[in-house]
């Protein structure tokens, strides 16, 4: 038992780690998944959406590599949350479109928030603290009782199967054309960023989709426990569903308000992910004081306020039904080729584009 505590704890020293990496790698480059498709819907511009798409590929490799060599890839495939045999896809679609109006109106997604916060922004840290307790209702509170008796009921998949082979993509076209796949996206890519006079854009890219890869690692090797000797099932550190979590930022920092709030509880634990949230806080100070762009920042008025609120809120709530946020069900999600990720991926950018429009 002392040796997985001492594990439970470096893996959650480590995930400070990682997301200090990932913190100051999406600062450096301004990471943004509303910014970008802001930059296309307005400007046309592509170079921001090209980072994620790059960082999408890597962690997509990445995952794909380690779920095919692992000694255990069938019974991990089956704990992944994206890869669950039964997806609520009303719960998805629904979610995904609130969270992607929501970023918008909160100037930014969960990871851009953190960011903020790190370059001293008192706005991101007012919604952040409202994203949480909206997740907070909708995971266990007043909306979670609309969720599990409207949303949740409409599924597709068959809860039979260890994972559910029709919302895999990478079940349809093979794994061998799937590493291909991927390879060759990611090597397009570079090649367009590079002749785009992004190179620098391009690496941060790749770090970010990298710490989502060692994310994943994570959770797979020193996190992974195939007999927890309290349970005899497997089991996975410092997370709070059990099952391997990557990089997400709605539950996670809903999570640690809640560790916050009932911190004398011993059952109350740091995760992985509260302190991968914390890293990237960490992380973006670090880029901000080195590159003198902190400074203080709060909300200019009411109706600034009024929208980040609302935007919040929508955050919270939409990344709960969609299990998770455009970084959790993006790069994390996508990265193990779930079609309900893409699929919820995509309500994300419709919900975006639709607010985006309306503030225009």
């Amino acid at each position: 038992m002392q040796n997985l505590e001492f594990a439970q704890i470096l893996v959650v020293i480590l995930a400070l780690f990682i997301g200090l990496m990932l913190g100051y790698a999406a600062q450096k480059i301004r990471f943004c998944t509303m910014g970008a498709i802001a930059d296309v819907v307005h400007m046309g511009a592509w170079q921001r959406a090209m980072a994620y798409a790059l960082a999408l590929a890597v962690a997509t490799l990445g995952f794909q590599t380690i779920i095919t060599l692992h000694p255990h890839a069938a019974l991990l495939r089956s704990h992944v949350l994206y890869l669950s045999p039964q997806w609520p896809w009303a719960s998805g679609l629904v979610g995904g479109f609130l969270f992607g109006v929501g970023m918008v109106l909160a100037s930014g997604c969960g990871l851009k928030n953190l960011l903020r916060l790190g370059q001293g922004s008192f706005k991101a840290a007012f919604v952040l603290l409202i994203m949480a307790i909206a997740a907070l209702a909708t995971l266990k509170g007043m909306v979670a009782v609309a969720r599990v008796q409207w949303l949740d009921p409409w599924i597709v998949g068959n809860p039979t199967l260890g994972q559910n082979e029709n919302t895999q993509i990478s079940i349809w076209i093979g794994p061998v054309a799937t590493l291909c796949l991927v390879v060759l996206t990611a090597l397009a890519l570079c090649w367009a960023l590079y002749h785009q006079k992004a190179l620098r854009t391009a690496l941060g890219a790749v770090v970010i989709g990298s710490c989502i890869v060692a994310m994943w690692l994570l959770m797979f090797t020193l996190g992974f426990v195939l007999e927890h000797p309290n349970t005899l099932e497997p089991a996975y550190l410092a997370t709070y569903t059990n099952r391997p979590e990557a990089a997400s930022f709605v539950a996670p920092v809903a999570y640690a308000l809640e560790w916050l709030l009932y911190f004398s509880d011993p059952s109350r634990k740091a995760t992985a992910g509260m302190a991968l949230a914390l890293g990237v806080v960490l992380g973006g100070w670090l880029q901000a004081k080195h590159s003198g762009s902190f400074h203080w920042e709060s909300f200019s008025s009411l109706t600034d306020t009024r929208l980040h609120v609302m935007g919040a809120v929508l955050m919270g709530v939409g990344g709960v039904l969609g299990w998770g946020c455009s970084i959790g069900q993006g790069l994390s999600g996508m990265s193990t080729l779930a079609l309900g990720s893409w699929v919820t991926v995509v309500a994300m950018g419709f919900g975006a584009v639709a607010a985006l429009r309306w503030l225009k």
